[in-house]
């Protein structure tokens, strides 16, 4: 816990939103981030190589332009190498982030189908496996 007393309060313009897209505080995304079930949206392992992961943010990655609505990007989805042999992560391959958790979903879905279509493994649905992503 902290004295800050900005860790309870809503900065202006707010910095971390939940999965609804309302501002919340330091204290409150602190608190979700941590909660795997809340922060993991889908997780695919594509023939045994290719992570497919996507994750709530919490934390708004747009570039305000002036004269455009704000719109938060708050999600992202990331495609990470685990090598032939699947042991470990080597490197991240692609990464898109999104507004909301449709656009997520939506996003993660499409992620998966092109991995697995470019992939030595194709588009095989036996080579495909969910990797313990909370269902939502």
């Amino acid at each position: 816990m902290t004295d800050d007393p900005h860790w309870d309060e809503v900065p202006d313009p707010p910095l971390h939103y939940d999965r609804l897209g309302v501002p919340i505080s330091l204290r409150e995304w602190s608190e979700l981030v941590e909660d795997q079930e809340y922060k993991v949206i889908a997780q695919d392992l594509i023939g045994g190589r290719f992570l497919v992961s996507t994750v709530w943010l919490g934390i708004d990655y747009s570039i305000p332009w002036p004269g455009h609505t704000h719109i938060p990007i708050i999600y992202e989805t990331m495609v990470f190498d685990h090598g032939r042999d699947g042991s470990d992560p080597r490197d991240d391959l692609e990464m898109r982030r999104y507004h909301s958790e449709d656009a997520a979903r939506l996003g993660h879905a499409e992620m998966v189908a092109l991995v697995a279509a470019v992939s030595d493994c194709g588009a095989n649905a036996s080579e495909q496996e969910n990797v313990d992503a909370p269902e939502r």
